[in-house]
């Protein structure tokens, strides 16, 4: 196949006209056909004596100045050295024909030649159906010319140094005859119109095939080590996105393009597997429940984590007790033994129940890796494979191992046993219960108190009377006959109030042996807020079995009793006890029974305290707000009386008024249209104006002073002393 690079076209005619400016300084020989340059004529072969021709158009060409000296050239206004066309003007396409023409020459007389480096192409086609595109390119040399020949004006052989005959040919040569005599054939392209400007020393200088001049190889002697080269590059892509065929699966004829590509990956993987020496496993988890005989529900975990596997002797398609394994090896785990291993690849079918059966009966470890999901984000690699194949544990599942069942029958072993023993400990209880079932209160307190001995020296229960006890049993049983709140933590542990009463019993009227403290349970009580309450059971305990306790110890102990008991006299709530565990305790201990009936020290006896303090503290802010308000109310009393009083010497100063006509009685001032308006006013608070005014008038008939007259009403406050002078005021009468 002949590729050209480059086109040799027509110029447009902005570039014919600078093209029209540019000297021809080459043209062809009529007689050898061979381009020649204007510098290379004589003196007497200017004009038509050159016998020169252009190759583009065929017109005879006139040399201008051939052969004239340089000094001619310094003169102002001469032309240069160049060809110029007998008849017509130089054509657009002059210039580039006789460029190539001349790039041709030049290039086939040189002593070296600069070769490029040929390229070969080769398409491959995947199982898939893409096309994969290989390459292959030789080196670029520089080679001697050993002989040149002319065929023509554009075809030349060359024979290198090294033997090989090339032929050069311009791109405007369609057909040779007789190609197969060449190791070689290269077409030139020269499209630059400058190249017919130059002189010989300029083309030399720039002329390289691949440069100025475009250049391919139509023909090459390695290229058929070049094509085999570049169908290996296309295949070696299309292997690594796993889609070539191997030569191994045959043709697969009469599969679709999808049973090949699962055929092929299937394949890869066990390859990958042969050639492996190492693949990480996946961590086995399987969770087995087991329904106990007191009705929980119990979980176990069969667990197989092997981590990173060795392979070993690796076989492919290795036939074993009836199946066909796809990989057979030995593996080595980082702890452990070694032990045989059978790799299932899936690609479309899993491990189903005939082969799991088959496999189980043989003992052998068998790992499946399930590879369909490997093509989810599109083409996968061989490098990609190889990682998830090897690397990634996600795909891959334990169908069977030895360790798995071995470990399993332990769990059930265990669950075995712990079922059997829960078994034998409900029987246990169910004795128990019977025999506390058949036990009277009586009996009941003293199995408890005996069990709290167990518990205080051992920390848990213990056996009575041939049965073990649980206190939380007892606990129940106790509240169940009318003892609420049994299980008080605060009563029952080691430090708490029953402890310590069973210590002051045991030792009353005696030493208490150094090695108990009576004084620091009492005092963890005394500072315990929620708590505190229960210290009078201790104070009780201490006043009735009057165990000894010597030294520092004791004078603490009285120290927190006194502080005790003064806080329970002042009426304070913190140390007062609640009544719900008197019976338990006056049951467990009845020499306190009788202090436990008394009321001081409970909650009761201190909220009554609380109470008459508060009726007393009442009664006495009552009566001083009694006295105070009487004080105020007194007070008030004698500053109105001053107010008003006052009040009457201010409005008496100018004593009555005298008689005028405008009035002769009583019922004149009544008639009076301001006074009736006045008089329903003061009627409306109560006051009988006709009764004032007649007061009044007869007063002043008497001869009485105003001042006598004002003294004699009954004022409550002083503006009803100005309200009644203006009355009179309005009655001409003040």
């Amino acid at each position: 196949m002949s590729v050209k690079q480059g086109k040799v076209r027509s110029p447009t005619a902005e570039e014919a006209k600078v093209l029209a400016g540019k000297p021809m300084r080459w043209a062809i020989r009529n007689v050898s056909g061979q381009a020649v340059s204007i510098c290379d004529l004589r003196r007497d072969e200017t004009g038509l004596a050159c016998k020169c021709t252009c190759p583009a158009c065929g017109s005879a060409l006139q040399a201008v100045n051939a052969g004239v000296g340089r000094e001619h050239f310094l003169r102002a206004n001469t032309l240069g050295q160049f060809f110029r066309h007998e008849t017509g003007q130089q054509r657009d396409n002059c210039l580039v024909v006789i460029a190539r023409l001349t790039a041709l020459q030049l290039l086939v007389e040189q002593c070296e030649i600069d070769l490029p480096p040929p390229t070969r192409r080769a398409l491959v086609p995947g199982i898939s159906g893409h096309l994969y595109q290989g390459e292959a390119t030789a080196t670029r040399r520089r080679m001697y010319v050993s002989e040149h020949t002319w065929i023509d004006s554009q075809l030349a052989s060359i024979t290198l140094d090294d033997g090989h005959t090339v032929l050069l040919r311009l791109d405007t040569q369609r057909t040779v005859r007789n190609e197969g005599d060449y190791d070689a054939i290269i077409t030139i392209t020269v499209d630059n119109p400058d190249v017919a400007s130059w002189d010989m020393a300029e083309i030399l200088a720039k002329m390289k095939i691949g440069d100025e001049v475009q250049s391919c190889w139509d023909k090459h002697w390695e290229d058929e080590e070049l094509q085999s080269m570049a169908t290996q590059d296309a295949e070696q892509q299309a292997t690594k996105y796993l889609d070539l065929l191997p030569s191994v699966l045959g043709d697969l004829e009469g599969l679709t393009l999808a049973q090949k590509s699962e055929s092929l990956l299937h394949h890869v993987i066990k390859s990958i597997l042969l050639q492996a020496h190492s693949i990480v496993s996946p961590v086995y988890s399987e969770p087995l429940h087991r329904y106990m005989a007191d009705g929980e529900t119990i979980s176990r975990e069969v667990m197989l984590a092997l981590g990173d596997l060795g392979l070993s002797g690796a076989v492919s398609e290795w036939p074993i007790a009836g199946i066909v394994a796809d990989v057979f090896c030995r593996v080595r785990p980082t702890r452990g033994e070694p032990f045989d291993l059978i790799i299932e690849v899936a690609v479309t079918h899993r491990v189903d129940e005939v082969k799991l059966k088959k496999i189980e009966a043989m003992g052998v470890a068998c790992l499946e890796i399930d590879v369909r999901g490997f093509r989810q984000k599109g083409r996968v690699t061989v490098d990609e494979l190889t990682a998830e194949v090897l690397r990634n544990p996600g795909n891959k599942r334990w169908v069977y191992h030895p360790l798995v069942a071995a470990r399993r029958a332990e769990v059930h072993q265990a669950l075995d046993e712990v079922d059997k023993s829960r078994k034998e400990a409900l029987a246990r209880e169910h004795r128990t219960r019977r025999w506390l079932d058949s036990l009277t209160q009586e009996q009941l307190l003293k199995v408890y108190r005996q069990a709290l001995v167990q518990h205080w020296q051992w920390g848990r229960a213990g056996v009575v009377s041939g049965h073990f006890i649980e206190l939380h049993d007892l606990h129940q049983r106790l509240v169940d006959i009318g003892f609420q709140d049994a299980d008080e933590r605060a009563l029952v542990e080691r430090t708490g109030v029953l402890h310590f009463l069973h210590l002051a019993r045991s030792h009353s009227h005696a030493p208490v042996p150094a090695n108990i403290s009576l004084t620091d349970m009492c005092s963890a009580l005394a500072h315990s807020r929620e708590f505190r309450s229960l210290i009078t059971y201790c104070l009780i305990g201490l006043k009735v079995y009057k165990p000894v306790i010597r030294g520092a110890p004791g004078a603490e102990m009285e120290s927190i009793r006194l502080h005790v008991a003064n806080s329970l006299q002042a009426g304070e709530i913190q140390f007062a006890r609640s009544r719900k565990f008197d019976a338990l305790i006056a049951a467990l201990f009845p020499e306190l029974t009788s202090s436990l009936e008394a009321e001081f020290g409970t909650q009761e006896h201190a909220r009554g305290l609380q109470k008459a303090k508060r009726e007393r503290d009442s009664a006495r802010i009552e009566q001083a707000r009694v006295s105070r308000v009487a004080l105020e109310a007194a007070m008030k009393r004698e500053e109105n009386r001053r107010a008003v009083k006052q009040a009457i010497f201010s409005v008496s100063r100018q004593g009555w008024q005298a008689k005028l006509g405008l009035a002769s009685d009583v019922e004149q001032i009544l008639a009076h249209h301001d006074m009736k308006i006045a008089a329903k006013r003061f009627n409306a608070y109560g006051v009988d104006v006709r009764e004032v005014l007649t007061s009044a008038w007869n007063a002043r008939e008497m001869d009485t002073t105003l001042l006598d007259w004002f003294q004699g009403q009954h004022f409550d406050h002083p503006d009803q002393v100005h309200a009644l002078k203006s009355l009179l005021k309005l009655g001409w009468l003040a």
